[in-house]
């Protein structure tokens, strides 16, 4: 009996002197991979949740400070909610891929904010370089044209409409620009084209006072009967139709 008691303590020492089992540490969580957090904020701007957007951008910005993307979207955020723009000067002084023309946009737009014509104007042209981009190309027109360069905002928009023939905005722009030259003919021709394509009183009405300004009567007098012409047709396009005599 005292022999089995002895082997018992043996076995009771042996089993509190030997070491427990080691833990299995929790699993640290993995982190979502810097493309995935790009794509969150992207979905979260498309659906108007622009703090979620700003908040990922800058968890992707410190994460991975060398990879422009991120460092151009939330740039392109803060340039759309108007504020920050320390900000975003630092974001778009870091390194860009010198063939992306987006980064030069951005910083023409920061310039523009910041009363930077100049410097808008050499954003929008190195840009321009890199990618003709219609949107960019009038944006530097109209900062051409608050620079007095009349002549450069009209090669701007020339090429312009080449490339987008049909935009009504920049042609009358451009043709306000050709009449303050006095290239007159040049603005006739912007105007009638104008006038003809909109099948709308209003073009018609800015080519009669286009007219009208430079001394040309019957050509006034002519432009204004095909607006009010049209005036006539838009109102009895509108005209609510009778009821019927059945």
């Amino acid at each position: 009996m005292r022999r089995a008691l002895l082997v018992l303590l043996l076995v009771l020492v042996l089993a509190c002197a030997s070491p427990s089992p080691a833990r299995t540490p929790p699993p640290v969580p993995r982190q979502p991979p810097p493309e995935s957090l790009l794509g969150d904020a992207r979905v979260a701007r498309e659906s108007g949740d622009l703090p979620l957007a700003r908040a990922r951008l800058e968890q992707l910005v410190l994460a991975a400070p060398d990879w422009d993307l991120p460092r151009l979207d939330l740039a392109e955020l803060l340039l759309l909610e108007g504020q920050d723009l320390p900000q975003v000067r630092s974001l778009l002084g870091g390194p860009l891929r010198p063939e992306n023309p987006r980064g030069h946009v951005l910083r023409g737009q920061l310039a523009e904010l910041e009363g930077d014509d100049l410097g808008a104007a050499a954003a929008y042209a190195q840009a321009l370089l890199l990618r003709p981009d219609p949107d960019v190309r009038i944006r530097r027109a109209l900062v051409l044209e608050r620079l007095d360069r009349g002549d450069d905002a009209i090669s701007e928009l020339e090429q312009l409409r080449d490339e987008r023939p049909d935009d009504a905005a920049a042609r009358a722009r451009l043709a306000t620009l050709y009449e303050r030259a006095g290239r007159l003919a040049h603005a006739e021709r912007e105007l009638e084209a104008l006038a003809f394509g909109s099948g709308r009183p209003g073009p018609w009405r800015a080519l009669a006072e286009f007219h009208a300004r430079n001394a040309d009567d019957a050509k006034a007098r002519w432009a204004e009967a095909n607006a009010r012409a049209l005036d006539g047709r838009e109102e009895r396009a509108l005209r609510p139709l009778l009821p019927s005599r059945n």
